[in-house]
């Protein structure tokens, strides 16, 4: 990436929004602790609520510090999402900024269940929602739309899903564009480590395709609590390293399983 000039401070701010734009994706962890999304839904009337410490080593570097991502079984196999983050974000010679940054809001809905023959299908419509200040940096200043179709199997202790999808961003100096993810995990014991490889399409005109890849594990640590944890690094584009390190806390009346 070129150096900007320090005494160009609205330039400055209009890249930080563009790479923030940019990185929606790769630092969204939708299936936490990866990019790529699960089909699984929490239990009806329950909640899942995962906090956590989100970072990209880019120019500039943004910290997400922390997210809070709240998820509820509304109906069986129907999850309600609401996703917020405070970001730091530290350009290369620029002032840092701190604030809220974008939301995120969607409906997960599993319209096929696993069998022995066939893989589990859901859709996760959600739109992001532009509460981050953009003039700041925090914020990309406009809605968009995402629109992704999961499939899920198991074999034993392994499980495999993948995702392709579509983002659709109205704001000017934006593209739409296409993504996709592939997770495998496995289970070993209160243990489930995992590896993905994730990507997507130019966010802008005459950007560039951007790629990277994960590892990860979710340790069940008590029944209601689980440690959750990530990293990598891209492997095309300018996403750089990234880290996912949080924790998934489980609320609601028990249940017979």
């Amino acid at each position: 990436m070129r150096c900007v000039a320090t005494s160009h401070r609205p330039v400055r701010v209009i890249l930080i929004a563009l790479v923030l734009a940019a990185a929606a994706r790769g630092s969204a962890f939708a299936g936490v602790p990866y990019v790529t999304d699960d089909t699984e839904t929490p239990v009806r009337g329950h909640w899942e609520i995962n906090v956590a410490y989100v970072l990209q080593q880019s120019d500039p570097r943004v910290a997400q510090t922390p997210i809070f991502d709240f998820n509820y079984g509304f109906r069986d196999a129907i999850q309600l999402k609401y996703e917020m983050p405070i970001l730091f974000v530290s350009p290369d010679g620029a002032p840092n900024e701190t604030g809220i940054g974008d939301a995120k809001a969607g409906v997960k809905w599993r319209f096929v269940e696993e069998t022995s023959h066939r893989p589990q299908l859901a859709t996760y419509p959600a739109v992001n929602i532009p509460l981050g200040n953009e003039s700041r940096g925090l914020g990309s200043g406009s809605v968009s739309y995402f629109l992704p179709l999961i499939a899920q199997k198991s074999w034993g202790p392994w499980t495999a899903y993948a995702n392709v999808g579509f983002i659709m961003q109205p704001a000017a100096e934006s593209n739409d564009y296409g993504y996709y993810g592939a997770t495998l995990t496995r289970e070993i014991a209160t243990v489930k480590i995992g590896a993905e490889f994730y990507g997507n399409g130019t966010t802008t005109p005459g950007g560039v395709r951007s790629a990277g890849w994960n590892a990860g594990l979710e340790w069940s640590i008590v029944e209601r609590f689980t440690l959750l944890a990530s990293g990598g690094h891209s492997t095309a584009g300018d996403a750089g390293t990234t880290l996912y390190l949080g924790g998934q806390f489980r609320l609601g009346d028990r249940v017979s399983e």
